[in-house]
C-alpha cells in the first residue's frame, strides 16, 4: 500500500540521521525512493552538522517524484 500512496506523491520532505544508524544507508534510502512507478530525486537539503566538510550526521532532505507530473 505504501507503495500506491508513494508513486501519487509529488514531494517527500524526510529527517535523514547517518551517524550512528544501522537501520538504513544513503545507499539502501535512495534505493527505496526509486522503482517503476516512482523515482524521487534529491533537490534540497539542509545539513544540521553545521560543518563544511567532514561527516554530515543528520539533515533534512528534500525529495520531488520526477514520475509525477501532477
Amino acid at each position: 500500500m505504501w507503495k500506491k500512496t508513494l508513486a501519487m506523491t509529488k514531494y517527500l520532505f524526510i529527517e535523514i540521521t547517518l551517524e550512528n544508524n544501522k537501520n538504513y544507508t544513503i545507499s539502501s534510502l535512495l534505493k527505496l525512493l526509486s522503482n517503476d512507478r516512482y523515482d524521487f530525486q534529491l533537490v534540497a537539503f539542509r545539513n544540521y552538522s553545521d560543518v563544511s566538510e567532514g561527516k554530515i550526521t543528520i539533515l533534512d532532505g528534500l525529495f520531488k517524484n520526477i514520475k509525477n507530473d501532477i
